[in-house]
Parts: C-alpha cells; sequence; structure tokens
C-alpha cells in the first residue's frame, strides 16, 4: 500500500516569494527614510537684485515660470517641479499656463528669470501671457543690506 500512495502524488513546483516580500519591505523603508532628505528646489535660477517691499504671500501656491541662463523655460506647479520647455516646446507652455489660469483665476503666476537672460526673451514671454489675460509677478531676489542710506536706482 505504501507504493501505491506515492505514484498518486503529484509534485507541484512553486516559487516561494517570503524572501521576495522582505526585500521589497526593506526598500520600502529605505525609500520612506530617504525620500524626505531629497532636496526639492530644482533648478538654480540667479535673481536679479532689486529693492522693493516684499509681498505678503498667497493662500494658494503659486505657478512659477523659470527662464535659466542656457535660455530652458521650466515649469514648476503643485504636481511637478522644474518640468523644461525648449523653443520647440514653448506653445505647449503657453496653452498649459492659459488653461491653468482659467481654471484657477485667483491662483498667482511668478516669473522668474535669471539675470544672464536677455531681457527680450523675458519680455516674450511675459507679452504672450499678458495678452491672454493672465497678469505676472516677477521674482527678484533683495539686495544685501547695507549701511549707506542711499536707496538704488
Amino acid at each position: 500500500m505504501p507504493r501505491h500512495n506515492r505514484r498518486h502524488r503529484r509534485l507541484q513546483a512553486q516559487m516561494n516569494v517570503v524572501p521576495y516580500i522582505d526585500v521589497m519591505l526593506v526598500l520600502l523603508i529605505i525609500f520612506m527614510i530617504t525620500s524626505p532628505m531629497l532636496s526639492l528646489e530644482g533648478v538654480q535660477v540667479e535673481l536679479p537684485e532689486v529693492a522693493a517691499q516684499p509681498v505678503q504671500p498667497d493662500a494658494l501656491l503659486p505657478v512659477i515660470l523659470k527662464i535659466t541662463a542656457q535660455n530652458t523655460y521650466l515649469l514648476s506647479d503643485g504636481d511637478f517641479i522644474d518640468r523644461p520647455y525648449t523653443e520647440e516646446t514653448l506653445s505647449d507652455l503657453g496653452t498649459y499656463i492659459v488653461a491653468k489660469a482659467k481654471q484657477e483665476p485667483q491662483r498667482p503666476i511668478v516669473l522668474s528669470g535669471d539675470k544672464q537672460v536677455p531681457y527680450g526673451e523675458v519680455l516674450k514671454l511675459m507679452a504672450y501671457l499678458e495678452g491672454n489675460g493672465i497678469k505676472i509677478r516677477l521674482m527678484t531676489r533683495s539686495p544685501p543690506e547695507t549701511s549707506s542710506s542711499n536707496p538704488a536706482p
């Protein structure tokens, strides 16, 4: 009888997934620990220095348009940071901004241009946006405090 039972017993080939689950949990823990340490500042833009009154922060997160010294256009919205646009895809950027401004008219749109960017490039983008009825703000950096009492021109 014992031999008869061995013949009818089938082998089942199954994969043991427990080690894979352990590895995935360790990776999940590593990513959970390291993700808050990542910098979300994106590409650095050297802003021009202007003596101006600071603006009160808005309740809504602004849409930020950056023009880098390499003449690359970057868009930062709540869902993404520094999405790049080139001269060829600039119309897509304009379409997105116009649609976003119509969806959320109270949301501020801020333009940040590197001080190495030609003035005409910044004006071109400003003219396009304002031509579509979008009010924009310009981002600058405050100059360092000096001891002289003469304001900058």
